[in-house]
């Protein structure tokens, strides 16, 4: 396994243009079976529209929602620096931290169901994102 050192100053910089640094460090190691090293005890912010903060925040709410339109979950996640890999048919994965989910979009509806939602939830916790 070949290993990439990268700092958190790299990765979680309120710039922009160093956001895609860390989506392709994260579809290199998936694809490419690197291992990368992230020193994660640096607490940083989130850039999120309030918009995004409150899906966040209703995500991890202590009754999980069923009227979450899946457009915002997938909005979330690319927000926050995932990469998104389209699969066959409604599969979609996405990747944020070193951490793959791998999701099935809602159809016919638009609204997550709550089985969505709570693996939505898991997925962010292990990929170290919680609200504040």
């Amino acid at each position: 396994m070949k290993r990439i050192i990268a700092t958190t100053r790299i990765l979680t910089s309120r710039n922009p243009s160093t956001r895609p640094l860390f989506s392709i460090l994260n579809l290199i190691s998936h694809i490419q079976n690197y291992n990368i090293d992230i020193d994660t005890n640096k607490q940083y912010r989130l850039d999120v529209n309030s918009k995004q903060r409150k899906i966040l925040e209703s995500i991890f709410s202590s009754s999980t929602p069923a009227n979450i339109e899946w457009k915002k979950i997938e909005s979330l996640f690319l927000a926050l620096g995932a990469t998104m890999i389209e699969g066959s048919g409604s599969r979609v994965s996405f990747i944020l931290n070193n951490e793959k989910g791998d999701f099935h979009r809602p159809h016919p509806g638009k609204e997550a169901k709550r089985y969505q939602v709570k693996n939505a939830q898991e997925f962010l916790f292990k990929a170290g994102v919680l609200p504040q």
